[in-house]
């Protein structure tokens, strides 16, 4: 597909910047771009941010769409943080898009949520409207699991750090005066740097907009083999645990540690406990600690093995027994001798 429709002459304010970053996507790419120069919003441009690609990625943007603006990071792959922050540093529009290399567009998502952002007031720092994963079966992408339509309550921290209300990347356009006021993404943090990003802006103060729309107008392509956060579960499980520091402290300096705050923030130092209690015993009782002074029944939400030894064992013992009964089995699994007439 020819480039039809990047950096159109914009009418003051309007010109959204849509920045990808991109490391090794030439498998996706182009259909990404594709969908950006479908948009029937007009008025555009397309930053990609070349994270030390060893592939034809750059090539095939310059093939395909040569009017888009090609950026490079310095050294070696610098993680989604790093590109993102070159990109709408080098925009020129006051509304920035992210856009992994990996997703697609509606046709109508940026109009949309410009239809609506144009009206609202500068505290408003962040558009977003439903989204949905897909992902590919016998060659053909398809919708994956439900529609995601995340809209925050009263206290958005107490939302953005809860799992069930995610605001994938993508699907939402950002004010840049927001971006520049939290300076953009934390450059050191490879998984849930989105949601951080999102928190600083919570508590800088800055609101959050829905736009309604009966259909996904992110289309978040979950690609072939195991994501980045499976292949790097320690990666992720500090990272959630950061963002729920990050919010903790706010809370507390606040004084607005409530009981809806202690039980969103006990969620994430119980997935963090539960992984570390194989993993890492210093940081399993770091998160048990933390556990017992937010919420001193947190371990009612364990499995039900847990939550019948511990109030014999307590819930340390009782959670390394779980460990080990995982191992034993584990173990058993890989030296089990097949039957006769089994196929090895």
């Amino acid at each position: 597909m020819t480039d039809v429709g990047f950096a159109r002459s914009p009418i003051e304010g309007s010109l959204v910047s849509v920045v990808i970053p991109c490391h090794n996507a030439q498998q996706w790419i182009v259909a990404t771009l594709d969908s950006v120069a479908a948009q029937t919003y007009p008025h555009l441009e397309v930053i990609v941010v070349d994270d030390a690609s060893t592939d034809d990625s750059i090539s095939l943007v310059r093939r395909h769409h040569p009017q888009v603006r090609i950026f490079h990071t310095n050294g070696d792959n610098r993680g989604p943080g790093v590109p993102r922050n070159v990109g709408w540093r080098a925009a020129q529009g006051a509304w920035i898009h992210f856009l992994d290399a990996d997703d697609l567009l509606h046709p109508d998502k940026i109009a949309l949520q410009m239809h609506a952002a144009i009206p609202q007031p500068p505290s408003v720092a962040l558009v977003h409207s439903p989204w949905q994963r897909f992902h590919l079966a016998q060659e053909t992408w398809s919708p994956y699991g439900p529609i995601h339509a995340p809209q925050l309550g009263p206290d958005p921290l107490l939302s953005l750090i809860d799992a069930d209300t995610f605001i994938a990347t993508g699907s939402g356009i950002f004010r840049r005066s927001w971006l520049e006021r939290v300076g953009g993404y934390g450059e050191s943090r490879w998984l849930v740097e989105d949601v951080e990003l999102l928190l600083k802006i919570a508590i800088a103060g800055g609101g959050f907009h829905f736009v309604a729309s009966e259909q996904p107008l992110l289309l978040y392509r979950q690609v072939p083999g195991p994501s980045f956060s499976q292949r790097n579960p320690a990666m992720f499980i500090h990272g959630i645990v950061k963002n729920a520091e990050f919010v903790h402290q706010h809370w507390e300096a606040q004084g607005s540690l409530r009981t809806p705050q202690r039980q969103v923030l006990a969620a994430v130092y119980l997935q963090a406990a539960v992984y570390y209690a194989a993993a890492d015993p210093a940081r399993f009782e770091e998160m048990v600690l933390r556990l017992e002074a937010l919420l001193p029944t947190f371990w009612q939400r364990r499995s039900l093995p847990i939550r019948l030894l511990t109030p014999l064992l307590g819930y340390r013992r009782a959670e390394k027994l779980a460990v080990a009964w995982r191992h034993a089995k584990r173990t058993l699994s890989s030296t089990r001798v097949p039957r006769a007439g089994a196929k090895l």
